[in-house]
């Protein structure tokens, strides 16, 4: 008995680690990026050429998935490839510019939000002349910024979720239904459950390991 005693413990503190963890699950799960401004602002008309374009948003976006590109109305690129999230905003996108000539430049942006889901959208700034209202700017035909790593990092994501509610789940299942269905069995259980309980010690930490990796 002292060898279940001890495993029940040690399930118990994993399991109140783990519903710690799925409390605060819910808050991020809940932090869907949002654009919330823009520099040049979305159908602003500018006497000159901006150098960059820089984007706002409600929340962080994930490093290793996010797209900024600028177009002309040609569909000719004009910023120079450099992307990044800057040092002192996390919650922020920009991009450098070539030097612009008058006329409309369309941006169209995606990025992962921290909670999964990929989020997106096109803007236009103009140059000299009369530009497009905003929210009126559309992606131009045969352009799409982003592909398979935005669903590669979309899918990593939900299966991190996933697999923290298995493992609160399969936490909370071992010392609430396995214990008292074993004991249940009678004298011939403690080896089974010896057995149940080792083999549940090790599913759990690889699964910690691969939730935390």
């Amino acid at each position: 008995m002292p060898v279940l005693t001890r495993g029940r413990a040690f399930v118990a503190l994993v399991a109140l680690t783990a519903l710690v963890a799925a409390l605060w699950a819910p808050r991020v799960a809940l932090a869907h990026a949002e654009l919330t401004g823009a520099e040049p602002p979305d159908g602003a008309t500018l006497a000159t050429a901006p150098g960059r374009v820089r984007l706002f948003f409600s929340e962080p976006i994930e490093r290793a998935f996010y797209a900024l590109e600028v177009y002309t109305a040609r569909r000719a690129r004009v910023d120079r490839a450099n992307a990044r999230i800057p040092r002192d905003n996390v919650q922020a996108l920009e991009v450098d510019l070539q030097p612009l000539d008058q006329g409309v430049y369309t941006v169209v942006w995606r990025a992962l939000s921290i909670d999964g889901h990929v989020v997106r959208g096109v803007l236009s700034f103009s140059v000299g002349v009369p530009g497009i209202a905003a929210g009126a700017a559309v992606l131009p035909p045969g352009l799409e910024v982003g592909g398979a790593p935005f669903a590669l990092g979309a899918a990593v994501r939900w299966l991190t979720y996933l697999a923290a509610a298995a493992l609160v789940g399969g936490f909370a299942f071992a010392p609430l239904v396995l214990s008292p269905a074993v004991a249940l069995l009678g004298a011939a259980a403690p080896r089974g459950e010896h057995a149940a309980w080792r083999r549940f010690t090790a599913v759990a930490w690889a699964a910690v390991g691969a939730l935390f990796a």
